[in-house]
């Protein structure tokens, strides 16, 4: 590894319930507050767990409907780390997505994740402050969650922190992670994005 060469560490579970990746998750407290996007057959549901309770809770209007079984995908991501698990792909479609592969990208090393499978990954530089706008705009604001609308799309919420009153979109943020292609005459490429959390702008540029 080169001076300029910064270190992504992975971890990688296979064969284990969402609920055990979530709770590994919560408990080593990799980034604070964390977003939650959970994609199920017929929706994607929005949720957040708390960095003090540990506690996964969904978006007020999905909140009754949303089973972790349904769930083929979930998401879950903070300023450092995130998340991914994607269910066996047999069981889901047989109704019934109890197992799953788990990945956790972060950019801190944690010693919690012992039982899981650890390595990491040089890149040479981290695009950060990237976002992608949502669909909607702000439409009321009340216990964490920010209500999203908009006449061509179902209204829906994010949990950020309560916003001012020049917010006019929701977003997503990522980083992009980029590391030196020997093959391809030491050009740089992105080989893998992190999301990094639910926010708000007072303003968009002409690329978003």
């Amino acid at each position: 590894m080169t001076a300029q060469e910064k270190t992504l560490s992975v971890y990688t579970q296979a064969d284990i319930a969402l609920e055990a990746a979530i709770e590994n998750f919560a408990r080593n407290g990799l980034g604070g507050e964390t977003g939650v996007l959970a994609y199920a057959g017929g929706y994607c549901a929005v949720g957040r767990i708390s960095s003090v309770a540990g506690h996964l809770e969904f978006a007020p209007e999905s909140a009754s409907s949303v089973r972790l079984t349904d769930v083929y995908e979930f998401r879950a991501f903070n300023a450092a780390s995130e998340l991914r698990w994607l269910a066996v792909a047999e069981k889901w479609r047989a109704g019934y997505a109890d197992r799953g592969t788990a990945t956790v990208l972060s950019d801190i090393e944690s010693a919690g994740f012992d039982t899981w499978t650890a390595r990491t990954v040089q890149y040479v530089d981290a695009i950060r402050d990237r976002r992608y706008v949502l669909w909607g705009k702000p439409d009321g604001y009340r216990d964490g969650w920010l209500r999203l609308r908009e006449h061509r799309a179902r209204p829906f919420a994010i949990p950020v922190v309560p916003p001012d009153d020049n917010a006019v979109r929701g977003i997503v943020g990522f980083v992009e992670y980029c590391a030196e292609q020997v093959e391809a005459y030491g050009n740089v490429t992105v080989f893998a994005e992190r999301l990094t959390g639910f926010s708000t702008v007072q303003a968009l540029t002409e690329d978003g």
